[in-house]
């Protein structure tokens, strides 16, 4: 098997071209395309389109060194990892137990055929049961792995994509127009659905506390206040600028797997005001997994670990968010060669800062690309440009404002 470690040695900074609050530590590539992660302290478990299990010690997260690999049969479509055991859903061959209580030496140990009910596509682990997503939900009883038995199942209106368990819930996303549906699974055997929350395509789900997030492919990310499991409520919302296909949730951050777009760290607080805090671009990504201050993604056919914890120390911004879009006045102006640009953003956009000379002409391009919520300051560099009347312009898709500056030299 052929390994590829890609390392990145930065400075200090926190904030890159391509990146707020998030840098990429290393990517680790793989014969065959990582489809999902699971994390805990010491290792990350990977499953890849080809059937194999890669065990990832990411100790020194610069160096991380894959320590163990496994090959199952089937696509690995899924991986859930509980008290020494990864659960992998394999696809057409169905459920595969592994012990990884060594992770150089990891082997399977227990299994379950799911064929006939279709491909196994989710899991989700909760005690002495286990989750399985094929055409319907699967309950079975993995508490003896020689005799793995199936006890009960529940049918949404439409084959599901996946499942999180919080206590004797099972919240399943049911894919397109059907939604999150919430189900009591209290009584294994006969599984029944109390409520659901209409979402335009629930590809994903993760539960903390009484908040579940639903990846919605192009809807965004749902935030569900399910307190009263019998009448959830959508109390929160993130736009997509592409596809979210993962959601993973530690305390108060949500990292998101945002299709061609990259990761993105969201401050949820206040979960009926989400905020960005931190994002890092990179295009074909799919899965998402975070431990500690560490973030891990799929990419294309590698694994990138990034450290997250600038925008977990992010301070406190709902209360002095700003509430309007603005381009303040520059400052000093007249100026001397060099000038302060300020201005304000509510939330985040897509824009770029121009400077145009008294003709219409384009100057100078002072930033072009995502601008995170929050206020701003930019310095406008006119050494190269001879003394007269300028217009600094901050174009977004939906507003736009410009400052008048004099050059003196």
């Amino acid at each position: 098997m052929r390994f590829i470690l890609v390392a990145f040695f930065m400075l200090p900074s926190i904030i890159y071209a391509d990146s707020l609050n998030v840098r990429k530590l290393a990517e680790i590539e793989f014969d065959a395309e990582p489809v999902a992660l699971a994390v805990n302290d010491e290792y990350v478990y990977i499953t890849c389109v080809d059937g194999s299990l890669h065990i990832v010690d990411y100790s020194m997260p610069t160096s991380p060194t894959v320590v163990g690999s496994l090959q199952t049969p089937g696509i690995s479509w899924d991986v859930a990892v509980s008290d020494g055991l990864a659960y992998i859903a394999c696809g057409d061959s169905g459920l595969r137990i592994v012990d990884i209580t060594a992770p150089s030496s990891p082997h399977e140990i227990g299994s379950f055929a799911t064929w006939q009910h279709g491909e196994l596509g989710g899991i989700s682990v909760s005690g002495d049961y286990a989750f399985l997503v094929t055409d319907s939900l699967r309950i079975v009883d993995v508490s003896d792995l020689q005799s793995i038995e199936e006890v009960g199942r529940y049918s949404p209106p439409a084959g599901p994509r996946e499942v999180a368990i919080g206590g004797d819930y099972a919240f399943v996303a049911a894919g397109s127009f059907h939604g999150l549906r919430i189900v009591d699974v209290s009584n294994p055997a006969f599984p029944t659905e109390v409520s659901h929350v209409s979402t335009s395509d629930a590809y994903d789900v993760f539960v903390q506390s009484d908040y579940v997030f639903v990846a919605d492919l192009t809807g965004g990310l749902r935030i569900i206040d399910a307190t009263d499991v019998a009448n959830p409520l959508e109390v929160g919302h993130v736009s997509t600028m592409e596809f979210i296909t993962s959601v993973v949730v530690e305390g108060n951050q949500a990292f998101i797997a945002d299709g061609s777009v990259g990761l993105r760290v969201l401050d949820i607080s206040q979960p009926s005001s989400p905020q960005e805090v931190g994002y890092y671009e990179l295009i074909e990504i799919w899965d998402v997994a975070y431990c500690g201050s560490f973030a891990f993604l799929t990419h294309r056919e590698s694994v990138a670990i990034f450290d997250v914890s600038a925008a977990l120390t992010t301070p406190e911004h709902h209360t002095n968010l700003p509430t309007q879009f603005s381009l303040h006045p520059i400052y000093p102006n007249p100026f001397n060669n060099t000038a302060n640009i300020t201005f304000d953003l509510p939330r985040e956009v897509t824009g770029r800062l121009v400077v145009y000379d008294v003709l219409g002409r384009m100057t100078n391009t002072l930033y072009d690309g995502k601008l995170a919520a929050g206020s701003h300051q930019m310095q406008f560099d006119g050494n190269r440009l001879s003394s007269g009347a300028y217009f600094v312009r901050l174009e977004t898709p939906n507003h736009s404002a410009t400052q008048k500056a004099v050059l003196l030299k």
